[in-house]
């Protein structure tokens, strides 16, 4: 074997390792976030934290399409009432730290109460002395129409699909394209977990994020295609990332539709699983 041969099979070797790497990665951040939202879980009751945004993704990606997984580091969560939100946040600590697992929690940033919101970073030292930082967005109150399911891995009650996609949808119709980059992949991989009915995301949209029929805005246009690119190919932490021709098709047809069908009522079309148009 030649030295050129040589050099060529280790690189190979190296990439097809790479995806292994970051899957046990995004297993082994999951299973913390995990643990956080359960221990939570033990605290409250019924519906009055519900969880939403990556962790809430992640939980349905790891047991039904686990080669579409992403890193996330955060827990969002929508807490129902004053009195529950306080509670959380006056307690996190001695919640999190109540822990057979040797994981130790301190707060290494507190963003303070805006409107309906705040959030906490949080150092997390494991047993061997490694540390990450995790962190816990919430928001109390009426956040307007939402669907809930049961967590599949997860002890609290989860944003289902439809819900996840008004979010997702109304926040890409915006020029904020790096921030926002992630929700497009997050489009791409929602479009790959069911069957959905148009009629029914367009009622979860106008009851949920009424204010994106008043955008006239919206990522998925030629002028934006090369900024786009750019955002996605330094994006990272997709355990196997699809070429971003691929995404960017597939959530355009999924998202541009529903934007312009709403004006002209042609919104009884289905979305097939794993599809790449509305029929």
């Amino acid at each position: 074997m030649s030295r050129l041969d040589d050099i060529k099979n280790r690189n190979n070797s190296i990439l097809e390792e790479k995806p292994k790497e970051l899957a046990l990665e995004v297993t082994d951040k999951f299973e913390v976030l995990k643990y956080m939202a359960n221990k939570i879980a033990t605290k409250v009751n019924g519906h009055e934290v519900i969880l939403k945004g990556g962790a809430a993704l992640m939980d349905r990606i790891l047991t039904f399409n686990p080669g579409l997984s992403r890193v996330t580091t955060d827990l969002d969560l929508y807490v129902a009432t004053e009195e529950v939100y306080c509670y959380i946040f006056n307690n996190i600590l001695d919640i999190l730290n109540d822990n057979e697992l040797g994981l130790k929690f301190s707060i290494s940033e507190h963003r303070g109460r805006r409107g309906t919101g705040e959030g906490f970073k949080f150092s997390v030292e494991n047993k061997i002395g490694i540390t990450q930082t995790f962190g816990i967005d919430m928001q109390v109150g009426q956040l307007g129409v939402i669907n809930i399911t049961p967590g599949v891995n997860i002890n609290l009650d989860e944003y289902d699909n439809y819900t996840m996609l008004a979010d997702k949808i109304t926040v890409v119709c915006s020029r904020k394209i790096f921030r926002r980059i992630k929700d497009i992949y997050d489009i791409y991989v929602l479009s790959m977990l069911q069957d959905y009915k148009m009629e029914v995301l367009v009622q979860t949209i106008k009851g949920k994020r009424p204010e994106f029929l008043e955008s006239k805005r919206i990522m998925f246009r030629p002028d934006t295609m090369a900024e786009l690119e750019h955002a996605y190919d330094k994006f990272t932490g997709i355990v196997n990332k699809p070429k971003f021709e691929t995404v960017y098709n597939v959530s355009s047809n999924f998202v541009s539709p529903i934007y312009y069908g709403i004006d002209d009522g042609n919104i009884c079309k289905i979305w097939r699983k794993g599809g790449s148009a509305w029929l």
